[in-house]
């Protein structure tokens, strides 16, 4: 995702589940005021390890919408040249959906509003 849709990283201390709600879309969290829905990015790609919570949220703005990312773990930040964006593996299926690459070293690229469409088919 771009840099200017990622808003902030904090430690994901605490969370509410949402009875019902989805693996996907777990959750919600207080960010600044606001409850933000948690979308589990790790469901969107691959079955989570469930002995592995959740470690930190990556709070996304996109069109005026904010968004949580659960995420296991923060490794560092890349900047990639758009023309070094590879396509995705046949083998994520529609959980491509929410990509719009990878990089050469197989890291998948989100895209926010993917992810903000998916939010609403999970509530939808």
């Amino acid at each position: 995702m771009s840099l200017r849709e990622l808003c902030e990283i904090r430690p994901l201390a605490r969370w509410c589940r949402l009875p019902g709600a989805g693996a996907a879309v777990p959750g919600v969290v207080h960010y600044r005021g606001e409850l933000l829905t948690l979308l589990d990015l790790a469901q969107l790609s691959a079955a989570r390890d469930e002995t592995t919570p959740a470690s930190w949220v990556l709070v996304l703005e996109h069109a005026g919408e904010r968004l949580g990312l659960m995420a296991d773990e923060v490794m560092d930040v890349l900047e990639l040249a758009a023309g070094s964006i590879q396509p995705l593996p046949l083998t994520l299926g529609e959980n491509g959906d929410n990509f719009v690459g990878m990089s050469t070293d197989g890291v998948l690229i989100a895209d926010a509003a993917r992810l903000m469409a998916a939010q609403l088919r999970a509530h939808g």
